[in-house]
């Protein structure tokens, strides 16, 4: 088997975990023959491989309902609505609503009275930045350009941040909105899926520290923190809250905890033929695939889906370190690290200005 390229790097413990998952149980699709040394496949395995089999999951809309009365004000796309978070605001027709909480198959919002909006998207989004993308912006933003219109946008960057973002440095700005909420806007241009991962950790370690939930939201230029009265500390602290040495654990921990997880496995899961797609020569309903996956999840990873006050104090212990999804962490602590901007006098005087006009 490993001399097909996808396979080269295959081990033979993972080979047995994986021929592992369909030898054993009553709907096994291999028999194991350990005196031969064979693998073959039982009787019943032809049906699901044809029926279910394929790398693409299956995706259903999500029912968003309006809390308390569940009143069913529209639909929002599986990946959408796994890549959002409680607080987030999308608009659905012309009116925009906040996230309360996901669960399985449904969103439920409150009205949000007008705030911007994000607007959803229903067929998926575009990948996000590509580093070797960042990298050119960064050294644009660095080196300037010779095109006066672009020398002047830099330059009012500066003015404004006292120093433009790069993938070498990140610019901390804290400052009150015209409804009078606390921001925090970490600029980081490394792109959507690093900002996301980055916004998700910093938003894990703001709730360990004050033990309150935060609004996050990140694109491919920032992570934008909402504060509340509660969350006082001095700006300088924000670059000592994650450490290269925990920055993974403390990612692994948010990601666990966000509906993204149990999609994700619900895919997986499904790909493995653990979870049929069709039986009897029908499909079978999302909603069950949902629940028949959830049912290996707490069968395999029981903390995850058990209740908080069964659970003991501390983090969940992952059972396989290889599944926790942690990627682009090397990037983010380099700079975090070593080459930032740290607020001089300068910045502390415009974010205080800034404080007085937003509570004006």
């Amino acid at each position: 088997m490993r001399r097909a390229w996808p396979y080269r790097e295959l081990t033979r413990p993972d080979f047995d975990a994986v021929a592992g998952l369909h030898t054993e149980g009553r709907r096994a699709l291999l028999h194991r023959d350990g005196v031969q040394g064979r693998l073959r496949a039982t009787k019943r395995a032809r049906i699901p491989a044809i029926t279910s089999g394929g790398a693409i999951p299956d995706t259903g809309d999500y029912q968003v309902l309006l809390e308390p009365d569940g009143t069913h004000v529209g639909s929002l796309n599986e990946d959408f609505s796994i890549e959002s978070q409680r607080g987030d605001i999308v608009q659905l027709g012309s009116h925009s609503w906040r996230i309360l909480r996901i669960e399985p198959g449904v969103v439920r919002v409150a009205d949000a009275e007008g705030a911007p909006p994000t607007i959803p998207f229903w067929l998926g989004e575009a990948p996000s930045r590509t580093p070797e993308l960042s990298s050119l912006i960064s050294d644009v933003r660095e080196h300037g350009g010779r095109h006066p219109d672009l020398q002047e946008y830099l330059a009012k960057g500066t003015r404004s941040l006292g120093a433009l973002p790069t993938v070498r440095r990140i610019v901390i700005e804290r400052f009150f909105d015209e409804s009078g909420g606390m921001q925090l806007v970490i600029h980081a241009p490394f792109g959507g899926r690093v900002n996301r991962a980055f916004g998700l950790a910093l938003r894990k370690r703001f709730c360990l520290g004050f033990g309150f939930e935060l609004q996050a939201a990140a694109n491919e230029e920032a992570i934008v923190l909402s504060l509340g009265p509660q969350h006082s500390f001095p700006l300088d602290e924000v670059f000592d809250y994650l450490k290269s040495a925990t920055a993974r654990e403390v990612l692994v921990q948010a990601v666990l905890a966000q509906p993204m997880f149990e999609t994700r496995w619900r895919w997986n899961v499904t790909r493995a033929l653990l979870v049929e797609r069709a039986r009897g020569g029908r499909i079978v309903p999302l909603r069950f695939q949902r629940m028949r996956a959830q049912d290996l999840l707490a069968a395999a990873f029981p903390e995850v889906v058990a209740c908080g006050e069964t659970l003991p104090p501390g983090d969940i212990v992952v059972p396989m370190d290889k599944t926790s999804p942690a990627e682009a962490q090397a990037l983010i602590l380099r700079c975090f690290g070593q080459d930032v901007v740290r607020p001089t006098e300068e910045s502390r005087q415009a974010e205080q200005g800034r404080a007085h006009e937003g509570q004006r």
